[in-house]
């Protein structure tokens, strides 16, 4: 799942459509564009990127937050940071009035004054962030017409997420528009040994971790993990530490490879997975219902 973590103490070329309701926001993505809302934040005009991974926060780039003149609650910013590769990078929140063409709320936002979040718009805002929604719904321009409707039972905490079983393993599915399919780290064993991935090929690669940054990562060719029926072409896995060091004393030492062994630290936890962009990007919508918690997405699969 996303690889970021922001700790509180209280725990593109796109249009957006005037919906048929009131309160269901429908958000149209064109062929290679971000998902962008234009939005108000205390009545000054912002831009949105909907990013569905993101926490129930709406968060700014730190110079939107400058721009909009947003006021910290300083109590509350003593517990807000972000882990950056280790560093962590003290933020600021508050809390503001959010107005869409659909919504209009109250929400917790958070900054890092140095840290600028998106270039694509003056912040982000994940399903999970809205108040009075009915229905969310993103369309994608040029995505597949033959597509199966594929429903997840879902659960809105700090991420909105869906649940999933394959081959008797319980499942958290997040979805992304901004990273590629990617397995949880140190969940890969599980999955290997269930025959629904193949082994890493050792190499790694940088991606996107995200809206932060990028890290060292594996890819894992699909062999059978469809969860709700989807099944992308490979995942990525972000490497623990001890690989990272592992292949550097293989380049160093001229072996062929080192491979780092040990179970999953909890093997009775549910595996994440994230349906990343890749993938999503070739589907024709994805909801997201505020009544039921269900979030259906109709792609091309079984």
């Amino acid at each position: 799942m996303i690889r970021w973590i922001v700790s509180c103490i209280i725990c593109c070329l796109t249009s957006l459509s005037g919906p048929a309701h009131a309160d269901r926001l429908t958000v149209h993505v064109a062929a290679g564009g971000e998902p962008v809302i234009e939005a108000r934040i205390n009545g000054e005009p912002v831009r949105l990127l909907l990013a569905l991974e993101a926490p129930r926060f709406v968060m700014m780039n730190g110079g939107a937050a400058d721009r909009l003149g947003l006021r910290a609650n300083p109590v509350l910013s003593q517990g807000v940071s972000i882990d950056m590769a280790g560093n962590h990078v003290r933020g600021r929140t508050g809390r503001a009035t959010i107005s869409t063409s659909s919504d209009e709320f109250r929400q917790r936002v958070i900054w890092f004054p140095d840290l600028e979040l998106t270039d694509a718009a003056d912040g982000l805002i994940g399903p999970a962030a809205f108040r009075n929604l009915e229905r969310l719904t993103i369309t994608f321009e040029g995505g597949s017409e033959a597509v199966s409707e594929h429903v997840f039972a879902g659960r809105r905490g700090m991420e909105w997420t869906g649940e999933a079983t394959v081959s008797g393993l319980e499942m958290r599915v997040g979805f992304s528009l901004l990273q590629p399919s990617e397995i949880g780290t140190g969940h890969h064993r599980r999955l290997e040994r269930a025959g629904l991935i193949a082994a890493a090929d050792g190499s790694l690669g940088l991606e996107p971790v995200g809206f932060i940054g990028r890290m060292l990562a594996y890819r894992h060719e699909n062999s059978g993990l469809a969860p709700g029926g989807i099944a992308p072409e490979t995942f990525i896995r972000f490497a623990r530490r001890q690989e990272v060091a592992a292949e550097g004393r293989r380049a160093d030492d001229g072996v062929e490879r080192i491979v780092v062994s040990g179970e999953d630290a909890s093997p009775d936890r549910r595996v994440s997975l994230t349906l990343g962009r890749e993938t999503l990007s070739q589907c024709a919508e994805i909801a997201f219902d505020y009544r039921t918690d269900a979030i259906t997405v109709r792609c091309p699969g079984g």
